[in-house]
């Protein structure tokens, strides 16, 4: 069965599951979205995007609370798999929510206030690939991040998300516990620094390079050996310059890179995988308070970047500051932005 449209005076909105209809409560914010059964939102890889769509399926639902003060609309659409789409509504006289996916991994999340002044503007911005970001204004200032992926946007400004961000993702989907599991994420990476053997980038590069050579079982072998290194070697090659590949490299890579990819949920021993040897991971987590993480980061991060780090993790908090500008700046990264308007674009991690 087709849900067409369902909306009552009395606020009685059922979502069909088999023969079955069962009544759904009061509109609040993300509400009829926590409970389709059409689909849910995970982070996967590093992206928030819709699994497990019902395919073949296609309807909109609308719900009005009795006094018509707070309204709630949820589109879907799956008539296959590349058109995967969900727009969702909330408002009432406090705040307008807007929710936007499309092909499954296009998002668009913003939470607006109405006649409320206590109520933060919130927006997340995730195109189909590339930098991800977060807006918020409140009391007439304007913070924003941006990052390569959503957890490195949790690392990289936790305050401004876990304050902001995830309060908003959880309404709608409320089992998400996206603050633990970022929490989780940093405390494995953290543990793994202390042991955790890297990898030999110029050992990485020389297997790329292969990947093109003119013996077809040199470039079996390369591919071979890059896959066998698992999740740990994805970051590494999501930063291949692929303008200096050939196309066998290009073929090869982009086939490793399919194999490696994930369709389920992220955890954290996963993304800990990824991002061990990310730099712009660790140079974020040299921003902690916790003087004994600080020095953990230093010390890996200079391991991963083969060099003496100009970072002092025992100065006093100004000096400190200036060094993590002057590394963020000479690794194309910024942080994250408190302006007095909106004109300011988002910074980049």
């Amino acid at each position: 069965m087709i849900l067409r449209k369902a909306s009552f005076a009395v606020l009685v909105v059922c979502f069909a599951v088999g023969a079955e209809a069962v009544a759904q409560p009061s509109p609040v914010p993300g509400g009829l979205l926590s409970r389709t059964p059409w689909c849910r939102l995970e982070v996967v890889a590093g992206r928030i995007q819709l699994v497990d769509p019902r395919l073949g399926h296609k309807a909109t639902v609308t719900a009005e609370s009795p006094d018509g003060r707070a309204k709630e609309l949820l589109s879907f659409c799956a008539t296959d798999v590349e058109s995967v789409s969900v727009r969702y509504e909330y408002l009432d006289e406090r705040e307008h929510w807007l929710v936007d996916v499309e092909l499954s991994r296009q998002v668009s999340i913003e939470r607006r206030p109405r006649n409320d002044g206590t109520v933060a503007k919130v927006h997340y911005r995730q195109p189909r690939s590339g930098t991800v970001s977060v807006l918020v204004e409140q009391d007439g200032a304007t913070r924003q991040a941006a990052a390569a992926d959503f957890w490195r946007l949790m690392l990289s400004a936790p305050d401004l998300c876990r304050q902001h961000l995830t309060p908003v993702l959880e309404s709608l989907r409320p089992d998400w516990r996206l603050n633990e599991l970022g929490q989780q994420v940093e405390r494995t990476l953290f543990e793994q620094a202390t042991g955790n053997a890297i990898l030999d980038r110029q050992v990485l590069d020389h297997l790329i390079l292969q990947l093109g050579d003119r013996e077809f079982h040199r470039r079996q072998s390369a591919e071979r050996q890059l896959r066998e290194l698992g999740q740990r070697v994805v970051s590494h090659l999501n930063r291949v310059n692929q303008d200096h590949l050939n196309a066998e490299q290009r073929f090869r890579l982009a086939r490793i890179q399919q194999s490696l990819q994930v369709r389920d949920g992220d955890t954290p021993l996963r993304v800990a995988a990824w991002l061990i040897d990310d730099p712009a991971t660790w140079i974020s987590l040299l921003d902690r308070q916790d003087q004994r993480q600080r020095v953990t980061a230093a010390r890996h991060l200079e391991k991963v970047l083969g060099k003496p780090l100009d970072f002092d993790a025992l100065a006093a908090d100004p000096k400190r500051a200036q060094q993590l500008a002057r590394l963020r700046n000479e690794y194309g990264m910024g942080q994250p932005a408190l302006v007095g308007d909106r004109s300011s674009g988002p910074t980049r991690f």
